[in-house]
């Protein structure tokens, strides 16, 4: 049987003063736990959670209407209370939706990765509000450059034309690969876009902060070299979201933990240099929430540091929150960091 929607929409005066409200882990849950709180202080995701637009969105004959509604039943505890609660029935959902979605790894009480429940909430997210729009896309090219741009307009309309939805402004933005193929006769260029809804950075051995890892994801790398043929790709960004979403990687591929300090920006990361679309002098961000992880693969334990709407840092670890102060949020347990766009609602 399907489940009401809470419809109560709460004025978002509310977000201003509360949101101190620990989760149960109902055993092995700390991932899901951390990326909750997370998600819970995304402000922009909170506003249209408790807006009509996500009620006139969603339609009880797909699958992942239950999920949606729990999450924002989730969302709302949170809010409403100051003690802890216990996402029962959230994780119930979350079990019976990826049974049915063939994602076994949240079927059972183990212990998951974080990412990788993010990343199955995002999709069941923007599946589940998804719907058949019209994009139009006007004006000529008048140089390379607007041809690029008709491009990636091009590729994502292709990409979502039939499937659109709200979460994808918030949480999507487009890759831009660019491969060169030299051969003994011949020099060739291709391009493509491509959507995503993370950015999963590679820690390299020299690394000491985020940029490091930013500058060694947009290097050239040689995919090809030999006496008849070299292929060199590059991938930067044509766009990105107003949320922001970056994973370290924390394992090598021996799968041992990388545990070094990665300094990151908190007040200002400036994304302008790894921008290839217009504009990209207005990708600034604040960091408003980290996961973090501590142990090794396959364990270990989540908890989350989170920047409140009252500016002030706490720490969500299950059932127990705690003041932060600011110079703690950088440490090496960061895993996963949640970036918003300067300058919007």
């Amino acid at each position: 049987m399907d489940k009401a929607l809470v419809t109560k929409n709460i004025n978002h005066d509310f977000l201003y003063k509360k949101g101190f409200c620990g989760l149960s882990n109902l055993g092995n849950t700390c991932f899901m736990n951390s990326i909750l709180q997370c998600l819970n202080n995304t402000v922009p995701l909170l506003k249209f959670m408790f807006s009509e637009d996500l009620n006139n969105t969603l339609d009880e004959t797909k699958d992942e209407y239950n999920f949606i509604v729990e999450l924002k039943n989730v969302m709302n505890q949170l809010w409403e209370k100051n003690a802890v609660f216990s996402p029962n029935d959230f994780l119930k959902e979350v079990q019976s939706l990826s049974a049915q979605k063939d994602r076994c790894e949240f079927t059972g009480f183990g212990q998951n990765d974080s990412q990788e429940f993010l990343q199955f909430v995002l999709e069941m997210l923007h599946n589940g509000l998804t719907k058949e729009v019209s994009i139009e896309i006007e004006g000529s090219s008048k140089n390379k450059f607007d041809k690029l741009a008709l491009k990636a307009y091009t590729s994502f309309k292709e990409f979502f034309e039939d499937d659109y939805s709200p979460i994808l402004k918030l949480f999507y933005g487009q890759y831009f690969t660019y491969l060169e193929t030299k051969t003994m006769d011949k020099y060739e260029q291709s391009y493509s876009f491509e959507p995503f809804n993370m950015i999963s950075l590679e820690i390299p051995d020299n690394a000491s902060n985020l940029r490091d890892c930013l500058d060694n994801f947009i290097s050239p790398e040689i995919i090809i070299s030999n006496e008849k043929k070299k292929i060199k790709k590059t991938v930067h960004f044509w766009s990105l979201p107003d949320i922001m979403i970056i994973f370290l990687k924390r394992y090598n591929n021996q799968l041992e933990k990388i545990d070094s300090l990665i300094d990151f920006p908190i007040d200002e990361l400036d994304m302008s240099s790894t921008i290839k679309g217009y504009d990209a002098d207005t990708y600034k961000y604040s960091l408003y929430a980290v996961c973090n992880h501590g142990g090794g693969l396959g364990g270990g334990h989540y908890w989350a540091y989170v920047k409140n709407t009252d500016d002030n840092w706490y720490k969500f670890n299950d059932n127990v929150v705690s003041t932060l102060s600011k110079e703690k949020v950088i440490s090496e347990n960061a895993y996963c960091l949640f970036y918003r766009k300067d300058n919007i609602e």
